[in-house]
């Protein structure tokens, strides 16, 4: 994990609360980047794993693991390990993890989902500083920066929790222009990428 310690994450700016000590909203105050990870893999033995064999690490930055509320296991930290040479662009399917459990893959709006993380965060327009580093090449493997903790099972249930909550949107919003029941009004949204984002149809 050296590689991801020595990694340069993502700009991290000043914002509102640096204009009381004299910067402008956008000036970079440092980097995000990937220390806490390389902490919690070496706390749990697993970076001497990662030393046999060649995998594909998918490695959350600082920011997101102050971010997550929950208990930082082995288990979820290897659900951020593929084994393999996995680059970004060849990502087409579900990958299975070290875990055991398998990273869900999806296609929306040109980028790639695994889970709900993007792969390949990167900045549009003027502004460059939110760039993840992608297809980063170790010694034996790659690393995908992501911008959230990817726990084991937890897409299938937001995904549910948030294809109810568009589905009752949908229904309400459509249910006094249409003669149809419910579910076909649902099969309707779901042909009409309505619900795609979060729930795509296989």
């Amino acid at each position: 994990m050296s590689t991801a310690a020595s990694l340069r994450g993502p700009d991290i700016f000043w914002g509102a609360d640096g204009v009381a000590q004299g910067y402008e909203e956008s000036d970079i105050k440092g980097q995000d980047n990937f220390g806490k990870f390389c902490q919690a893999v070496s706390a749990a033995g697993l970076d001497q794993t990662l030393r046999s064999g060649e995998y594909t690490v998918f490695v959350p930055t600082d920011a997101a693991f102050d971010d997550f509320k929950g208990t930082m296991t082995a288990d979820i930290l290897k659900y951020h390990v593929v084994p393999g040479r996995v680059p970004s662009g060849s990502i087409s399917g579900d990958l299975q993890t070290l875990n055991g459990a398998s990273l869900t893959y999806r296609r929306y709006v040109r980028k790639t989902f695994l889970d709900n993380a993007m792969i390949g965060i990167s900045s549009a327009g003027a502004s460059k500083g939110q760039n993840y580093p992608t297809d980063v090449q170790c010694s034996n493997g790659l690393i995908h920066a992501i911008d959230m903790v990817l726990v084991p099972g937890e897409f299938s249930s937001v995904c549910l929790l948030k294809v109810l909550s568009l589905a009752i949107l949908y229904v309400q919003e459509h249910k006094a222009a249409t003669a149809y029941e419910p579910k076909h009004v649902l099969k309707s949204a779901f042909h009409r990428q309505y619900f795609q984002a979060f729930y795509p149809l296989r």
